[in-house]
């Protein structure tokens, strides 16, 4: 599993990291206008990225993180301990 820092973009210790889960950042959604051949709009959505996971070096920089943007706060052991069910 490799994880990188939300902020800073290094590499983070799985162990250590901690991950604000739905906040109103998701860096899939595309905000550029979309059009087709015919000009007509097109609509795109990313899937994959629901709910907004991002992972951070220490729990005062998601905690800031998450004042501004929402969100819940989590040690990374206990999100994955969660699909580990």
């Amino acid at each position: 599993m490799e994880l990188a820092d939300y902020q800073g973009g290094g590499a983070l210790n799985p162990a250590e990291a901690v991950v604000v889960r739905n906040s109103d950042v998701n860096p899939c959604k595309s905000h550029e206008a979309a059009i087709t051949p015919g000009k007509q709009p097109l609509q795109t959505d990313f899937d994959r990225c629901s709910p907004s996971m991002l992972a951070f070096r220490d729990m005062k920089a998601a905690q800031s993180f998450a004042a501004e943007h929402g969100g819940q706060i989590l040690r990374f052991a206990a999100l994955a301990a969660e699909f580990n069910r």
